[in-house]
């Protein structure tokens, strides 16, 4: 039984992944453009962004989610790492 795979292109995916950037779009809004699973135009763009790379363009990135927007505070991150370094070295 054969598989219902939708298939895209490479000329295709590139217009729509830079489609995308432009509107600051996620990998997860690209794929249900696309029909496809997130990780596939993750994949997809990795081999994309390889292919580009022997020319000298470099692809873009896109998020892989809206809910990833969040900022980072480094300061937080910090004291984190050196919290767990002090647990580490008095176990």
């Amino acid at each position: 039984m054969a598989k219902n795979l939708n298939t895209v292109n490479t000329e295709t995916f590139i217009t729509k992944w830079m489609e995308e950037v432009n509107e600051n779009g996620t990998i997860e809004s690209l794929a249900k453009k696309l029909n496809l699973k997130p990780a596939s135009v993750y994949q997809r763009s990795r081999t994309v962004s390889e292919t580009l790379a022997t020319q000298g363009v470099k692809l873009p990135t896109l998020r892989m989610s809206s809910e990833r927007k969040k900022s980072v505070d480094p300061v937080k991150l910090a004291e984190l790492v050196k919290s767990l370094t002090k647990q580490q070295t008095e176990v």
